[in-house]
């Protein structure tokens, strides 16, 4: 992440802003600041501001870790490595993703809060 050679999409707007935001991966304190990381603020630097940012960021780590607990339990192949070409990586976990939502739409379990999970 350095050498910035991950090929992370470009910058785009949030739905209905104009302003466009680069794309971020969500982290625990484990990892260092950096350019496409977002991680929470020390205890010893928390303001009320910086307090809803870490109960923000903290959710969304969350969300990550439970959607990728699903796959993993589902499919078994994301606790090891995947031994394959790494070009096919991408589609392997897309693959996994589509056929995720299918199996929840099938069990009629798509649905959270009244929004579909996608």
């Amino acid at each position: 992440m350095d050498l910035g050679d991950l090929d992370l999409p470009n910058p785009t707007p949030l739905p209905g802003e104009t302003q466009n935001v680069p794309f971020y991966f969500v982290a625990d304190e484990a990892f260092p600041l950096k350019r496409n990381i977002m991680r929470p603020y020390g205890r010893n630097q928390l303001t009320n501001e910086r307090r809803a940012y870490n109960n923000r960021l903290s959710r969304a780590r969350k969300s990550v870790e439970c959607a990728y607990g699903m796959l993993a339990s589902k499919f078994g192949g994301l606790y090891t490595p995947i031994c394959c070409k790494p070009e096919y990586v991408d589609n392997i976990i897309k693959a996994m993703c589509v056929l995720h939502n299918v199996i929840r739409t099938c069990d009629g379990k798509n649905q959270i809060h009244g929004l579909e999970i996608i």
